[in-house]
């Protein structure tokens, strides 16, 4: 559930699929999959035109809207869209831009992975990726070599500043 207006989003079912049979909603996995996630204001106003949107196929096609209609559903339905159908947008939109095969679950760990790059605490990814053990969050984490880069870029960098201090100190002897 979005909330527009404190810019939250609140994860607190699942959608589930059993060969066969449509798809129905279910409750988070455990209970640390129940979370509220804040949304960067550009992130609200994609949401919002997506609902703004949504509406108006919706009404197009004669179909009442409610706030507790998915964000995402089939073209003139209220029904979300199948699992599948983001997979399949996905692989369709990185082979016409040219970039190599990902997948859903590939994306999650990326933004694990990128978080962790960005300094954000293990603990603080592990409450947005909703896993109830900090051991899960370290898997899913990979570490980034660009990280090590710079530890020895930082490492360089105090080096090249206690020669020029010891330059500076040489230079005022003289």
């Amino acid at each position: 559930q979005i909330d527009f207006n404190s810019g939250t989003l609140e994860i607190s079912q699942a959608l589930s699929y059993i060969v066969g049979k449509p798809l129905y909603v279910k409750g988070p996995k455990n209970e640390s999959s129940d979370r509220t996630l804040d949304l960067s204001d550009e992130m609200i106003d994609l949401l919002r035109t997506q609902q703004t949107n949504q509406k108006a196929a919706f009404a197009k096609a004669n179909l009442a809207w409610s706030d507790s209609c998915f964000v995402f559903t089939q073209c003139k339905s209220t029904k979300p869209f199948h699992l599948s159908s983001y997979t399949n947008w996905l692989s369709k939109f990185l082979r016409r831009s040219g970039l190599p095969h990902s997948s859903i679950h590939l994306l999650r760990h990326s933004f694990g992975t990128y978080q962790l790059a960005e300094g954000t605490d293990l603990g603080a990814i592990k409450d947005a990726m909703g896993h109830a053990d900090l051991r899960t969050t370290s898997i899913y984490v990979n570490s980034l070599d660009s990280r090590k880069r710079l530890v020895a870029k930082a490492s360089e960098t105090s080096l090249q500043r206690l020669r020029d201090m010891k330059l500076t100190a040489d230079s005022q002897k003289e």
